[in-house]
């Protein structure tokens, strides 16, 4: 019974609550979970909560979900492809997995669209177009994608599809003026928090597959920043100390994943590796000057990733260069 009320839950998109007063107030209801005429709930509110609860510890929300829709596959009693997406964003794991990652992410980065759209007295699939995320302006984010979602290879294949546009996104939103960008970053932040906290990124860059679908058709056009903000990078060519190749990979590597020296202001980092000789490194950083800090907290920052990598590269090599950007993609 239970189980079959967390289906119908998921089905409608309705609280706990809700699932509390259906059971005593819609025959519907009471029928498919064979309590008719009841004058009290068969379960209460705890109950449902415990329950499902239990399921998620033991992993078993997944496959209730995958059995129903096989259920509707080999009776033809029900679509099973309006089931999958009706299940597949509904509120059955409660709060905190309301909504899947994928939809999360769509939704936070559809209402920075709106936002700067508002803003700028635009039409919605205008300013996304022009931000290079049309998908978000799907009335599903997942439907739009067009994917098995119970095929673990296609889920990957499409949340590195959503983190791509999130990617975009957040490119494209530097380009604005500071106060339409300062109208998008909440919701901005939203959606970089969930990528933070249920994205498995190295899973993500693992599964990187030929790309399917629609793919860019041509090359993003030049631009320039208006209100006279400017781009600017500081370079660090460096030397790789001798046999420590291997273990500079490794030490990134272990940055990435605990998601430190992130230089506060910066738009983009990378570390490049010289294709003619693999013994040197560039470190660049690129800031909008607008958003650049203090010259003290870039330095101290510089200061504390050099130490970091004391053992393996060769800072008394390091050749420093800083640019400003005329224009822009």
């Amino acid at each position: 019974m239970l189980a079959l009320a967390l289906i119908l839950q998921a089905y409608m998109g309705i609280s706990d609550d809700e699932v509390i007063e259906a059971t005593l107030m819609d025959r519907r209801w009471q029928l498919v979970l064979d309590c008719l005429d009841t004058e009290q709930a068969p379960f209460s509110k705890g109950t449902l909560v415990a329950f499902r609860q239990r399921l998620i510890e033991a992993q078993m929300d997944r496959r209730l979900i995958e059995r129903t829709i096989e259920i509707a596959s080999h009776s033809q009693g029900f679509g099973p492809r309006a089931l999958r997406a009706a299940l597949d964003s509904s509120p059955l794991w409660g709060a905190g997995r309301v909504e899947d990652t994928y939809n999360l992410v769509g939704h936070a980065l559809s209402k920075v669209m709106r936002v700067v759209a508002d803003q700028q007295g635009r039409e919605l699939v205008e300013v996304a177009k022009e931000a290079g995320a049309e998908v978000v302006c799907a009335t599903s984010l997942k439907a739009a994608l067009d994917r098995d979602w119970d095929q673990v290879g296609q889920r990957e294949e499409a949340l590195g599809l959503v983190l791509d546009v999130l990617q975009v996104v957040e490119r494209w939103v530097q380009t604005l003026q500071q106060e339409e960008a300062q109208l998008a970053q909440p919701a901005l932040a939203i959606a970089k928090q969930v990528q933070a906290q249920d994205v498995e990124i190295k899973a993500v860059e693992e599964f990187r597959p030929r790309p399917t679908g629609r793919t860019r058709s041509r090359p993003p056009v030049w631009r320039s920043y208006r209100a006279g903000a400017r781009v600017r990078s500081m370079d660090v060519r460096v030397r790789v100390n001798e046999g420590q190749q291997q273990r500079l990979v490794e030490k990134l590597n272990a940055m990435q994943e605990q998601q430190q020296y992130l230089f506060p202001g910066t738009m983009q980092r990378y570390v490049f590796e010289d294709d003619a000789d693999p013994s040197n490194v560039t470190i660049s950083q690129i800031w909008k000057d607008t958003e650049m800090p203090d010259e003290s907290v870039i330095q101290q920052e510089l200061s504390d990733f050099k130490q970091e990598l004391a053992d393996v590269l060769d800072w008394n090599t390091a050749q420093y260069r800083t640019k400003r950007a005329i224009i822009h993609t």
